[in-house]
């Protein structure tokens, strides 16, 4: 009696898309990004995001906070312009500091 031997099978693994949902400190970190207030919870970031900032989010930081809207206005307007390319942000004024002259 001959002992048969089966060779394992190669198992393909196929990447499945599943909806994770953004842990908190992604979306802080997303505040940060986009200079927005990072207290609150998800859903008040994201709204707040959503609200002053949609215009320059990336579709991968749009997808991020999407799930976390509360369904008003800035949702659909979200929504209606999620595919629209990202502008720059503008640069801060921020707080230069001017130089004194001296006098003589």
């Amino acid at each position: 009696m001959a002992l048969i031997y089966k060779m394992p099978r190669k198992t393909l693994k196929r990447k499945t898309l599943k909806a994770k949902l953004s842990s908190k400190k992604q979306i802080i970190a997303l505040c940060k990004k986009y200079r927005v207030t990072t207290s609150g919870s998800r859903k008040e970031l994201a709204d707040a995001l959503a609200a002053m900032r949609s215009v320059y989010m990336t579709q991968k930081d749009k997808k991020m906070i999407l799930p976390f809207l509360s369904n008003n206005v800035n949702k659909k307007i979200f929504v209606r312009d999620f595919k629209d390319k990202a502008k720059k942000m503008p640069k801060s004024g921020g707080t230069r500091k001017r130089r004194r002259r001296r006098r003589k």
